[in-house]
């Protein structure tokens, strides 16, 4: 009988090997193959808004001379949306 118990044992442990092998082969394909693709498209997909984003702040930094008066060209914008006596302060 305690044969019987000890080759049981031999094969359960064989079994548990194999189940471990193929848990590991699947996470492997499954990142080499899955997710690494996906991963590359959302990071030049920020690095493309970013440069955006850079370029929108460095033209509204951007001075424009506006009757004499040197400006941003967010200040600008804030005049043009304003009220008419805003933009009549300007020429002041």
């Amino acid at each position: 009988m305690k044969q019987k118990k000890a080759q049981a044992s031999a094969l359960v442990d064989f079994y548990a090997y194999i189940a471990f092998a193929l848990v590991i082969l699947i996470f492997f394909f499954l990142f080499k193959f899955g997710v690494s693709d996906s991963k590359k498209f959302v990071i030049e997909d920020e690095k493309t808004n970013s440069d955006a984003t850079t370029v929108l702040l460095n033209y509204l930094r951007t001075p424009v001379v506006v009757d004499g008066k040197e400006i941003t060209v967010a200040d600008l914008i804030v005049l043009w949306n304003a009220e008419p006596i805003m933009i009549r302060m300007l020429d002041m």
